[in-house]
């Protein structure tokens, strides 16, 4: 399978384990968690109607990319729609202090929990056309 469609297959598979939780057992703490998995999907799902889909960007690609930007230490480096991370991190190795925006909830998780082990970087939950980028 393609890595654009991976981010599609598990909100579709969250959607589906909420509909079959909700029809095996109709009961309220089973309407709660269906609507906890439908949230997690709703940033996703409104990202896929205006935005890219997640696809993870190749070292080979992402080593470019740091080499072209010359990144010194202490300069501020934004990642907009970071997906999982990796470009913050590697920019916060270069001595950068980077910040990442994602959307998608499980990316967002995914790369929150990723900089807790890596200095110099934050991940912000967020719409990127609605943030201040002001240092």
């Amino acid at each position: 399978m393609p890595k654009a469609y991976t981010a599609v297959v598990l909100e579709a598979l969250l959607i589906i384990c909420a509909f079959v939780l909700v029809q095996s057992q109709p009961s309220p703490w089973s309407y709660g968690v269906a609507g906890i998995l439908l949230l997690l999907c709703l940033p996703g799902i409104l990202v896929m109607r205006g935005a890219a889909p997640f696809v993870t960007t190749p070292k080979k690609t992402m080593d470019a990319m740091l080499r072209l930007a010359a990144i010194k230490r202490g300069e501020h480096v934004y990642d907009l729609g970071c997906g999982d991370g990796r470009l913050v991190f590697a920019a916060a190795k270069e001595g950068a202090m980077a910040t990442g925006y994602e959307l998608s909830v499980p990316a967002y998780l995914i790369a929150k929990l990723r900089s807790f082990f890596h200095r110099g970087t934050q991940i912000r939950f967020g719409n990127l056309w609605h943030q201040d980028y002001r240092d």
